[in-house]
């Protein structure tokens, strides 16, 4: 059975904003008029609201001059978003678990003490973060690869988000811990999503869940949930990052039965109160920062890359549509609309 999608954004790869513009691949006419674009393809038809100003196309364009021009597009994003298509040539080197079997301690506390001066999230090193670190590069690195290569779908939307709330950047590394970046990822005690929302929390943030549709599972309106989640745990902790990341992943009553068990506000001195699962999360989150921010020198290789977040562009329709209907305008399979627009549930 196909699925049928109430009012909303349908994500879909296959935009390219040139100007004022917008190029679709496989489409054979493309025309603006007000505030609606019509793409006519194959006698189907699919009219969408755009979020840019109008726009009116008038004149055929030239399909090898618009080649050109998008060719160089994708150069110019490779290049800024670092994007590469040959991961051995910038990663050639030792294996993470040769690395990890002679692990040179002197260089990565140098440069977690530089990563912490240019972070207000506390990434001074410390022993359990080097045994986190030590651990991700000899037992995980096949997993640190998928996460380095689905980075440049979710990174770019994690970092806009935590800009806007004024947070740490580096707190985009949360939802590799909680999900593997996975937005349909569902825990056994029912926690979804991207960052992992139970039930109760997520409406308490203002999620939507119902028959059609679980905004835990969607990227846009759960990134700005949990960033204002954690902002509040920040303020409920009076401002110290790792209790308040101990508070998202185990709970704030965890949190403070651990603190008066410790006698202690000091993480390091409240860690062996806590749950083990969050004893490690902190640490984790740590030699996550440092282990993205030196893949070459852990000698991880990002694999099975995700389409970038600047390949892709969010559309508003104003009735319902199944995903076969989008595909078939759009060219683009089934599978790839419904992988990104995991918010829809049926």
């Amino acid at each position: 059975m196909t699925r049928t999608r109430p009012d909303g954004r349908i994500r879909r790869q296959g935009w390219r904003a040139l100007g004022l513009a917008f190029v679709l691949h496989g489409l054979s006419t493309a025309s603006a008029q007000g505030d609606t674009l019509t793409v006519v393809a194959d006698r189907a038809q699919l009219v969408v609201v755009l979020d840019t100003p109008a726009i009116q196309e008038t004149e055929a364009v030239d399909s090898t001059w618009v080649q050109r021009v998008d060719s160089l597009w994708w150069a110019w994003c490779e290049e800024a978003h670092c994007v590469s298509t040959d991961s051995a040539i910038w990663y050639a080197g030792t294996d993470s678990k040769a690395l990890a079997a002679a692990l040179d301690t002197a260089a990565i506390l140098r440069d977690l003490a530089d990563l912490d001066r240019r972070s207000t999230l506390d990434l001074a090193p410390h022993g359990a973060v080097l045994d986190r670190i030590a651990f991700m590069m000899r037992r995980r690195p096949i997993f640190l690869g998928r996460m380095m290569g689905r980075a440049p779908q979710y990174f770019p939307l994690f970092e806009e988000a935590l800009d806007r709330h004024g947070l740490p950047l580096e707190l985009k590394y949360v939802p590799v811990l909680e999900s593997g970046l996975n937005p349909l990822a569902r825990s056994g005690a029912g926690a979804t999503g991207l960052w992992q929302f139970m039930y109760n929390t997520a409406r308490r943030q203002d999620l939507e869940i119902n028959s059609w549709v679980d905004q835990r599972r969607d990227p846009i309106a759960a990134t700005d949930a949990a960033c204002s989640f954690l902002k509040r745990l920040h303020e409920i902790y009076d401002g110290d990052w790792h209790l308040a990341l101990a508070a998202y992943n185990a709970g704030p009553g965890n949190v403070n039965k651990a603190i008066r068990r410790a006698g202690s506000r000091d993480f390091w001195k409240v860690r062996r109160f806590l749950p083990r699962e969050t004893a490690r999360y902190v640490p984790s989150i740590v030699a996550l920062a440092y282990l993205f921010a030196h893949p070459v020198e852990a000698g991880l290789v990002p694999s099975d890359p995700a389409v970038p977040a600047f390949a892709l562009d969010t559309v508003v329709v104003h009735r319902n549509l199944r995903f076969d209907q989008v595909a078939h305008v759009t060219g683009r399979p089934v599978s790839e609309i419904a992988q990104l627009n995991p918010q829809y549930r049926k």
